[in-house]
């Protein structure tokens, strides 16, 4: 077989303990790996949400993609142009 054609995609996964730790330094490992996709477990999730969430993916220099308070907390983040078609909701339980 030949060699599977494609373009790389580099995902970072953080937990980042609803905000409570080192934010700036974070934000500087994350910028540092140049990721396409940045997963975050326990980001903000309550009180304006929204706009920690942007803030939050924009220290990294990405934009959020889905997540937030109907993820639990939960962010996609990406450096690439995207566009839901169609939502994902997850099971519940």
């Amino acid at each position: 077989m030949g060699e599977a054609a494609g373009v790389p995609l580099r995902v970072v996964s953080y937990n980042v303990h609803s905000q409570r730790d080192d934010t700036a330094a974070l934000a500087a490992v994350v910028r540092a790996a140049r990721p396409d996709v940045v997963i975050v477990q326990e980001g903000p999730r309550r009180f304006r949400w929204r706009q920690k969430s942007a803030t939050l993916a924009e220290s990294f220099g990405l934009v959020v993609a889905a997540g937030g308070l109907p993820a639990l907390g939960n962010l996609l983040l990406t450096s690439l142009r995207c566009r839901c078609a169609t939502p994902v909701a997850s099971a519940s339980r």
